[in-house]
């Protein structure tokens, strides 16, 4: 069985808190391999969002990646390009203007999906004008 280990400098600006911890515990569980990471003296399962978030790696913090199995070069190299890249953060705050506009449109009486008025009765049900 191989085993590959890297430490590796947490490059994203806010660290591995919720939205990049979630990216890297998809990632790896894409991969049949073992995965562990490593902060100080807390060894965390790589598969897991709690365990992942209660490392609470900051910006420029090191961790240790630590896989085991026949994909483990495969999983450390995907591993990587979450922790080292800054990029996720841009990615996700471009996905979140995307979300709020949206939602912005919706509470402006356009329903998001079929291009139609909103009325709200006054029984405070939202009811469907057709144009």
């Amino acid at each position: 069985m191989v085993t590959i280990k890297k430490k590796l400098v947490v490059r994203n600006k806010q660290g591995l808190h919720a939205r990049p911890a979630a990216l890297f515990v998809q990632i790896a569980n894409k991969f049949d391999s073992e995965v562990t990471v490593v902060k100080d003296d807390l060894e965390v399962n790589g598969k897991s969002i709690m365990g992942i978030l209660t490392l609470a790696a900051e910006k420029d913090s090191s961790i240790t990646i630590i896989a085991t199995g026949k994909d483990a070069h495969q999983a450390l190299l995907e591993l990587e390009k979450i922790v080292t890249v800054e990029e996720t953060e841009q990615k996700h705050k471009a996905q979140d203007a995307s979300l709020k506009a949206r939602t912005e449109a919706h509470r402006g009486g356009q329903a998001p999906h079929s291009g139609g008025q909103v009325k709200h009765t006054s029984e405070g049900k939202a009811k469907r004008c057709s144009s």
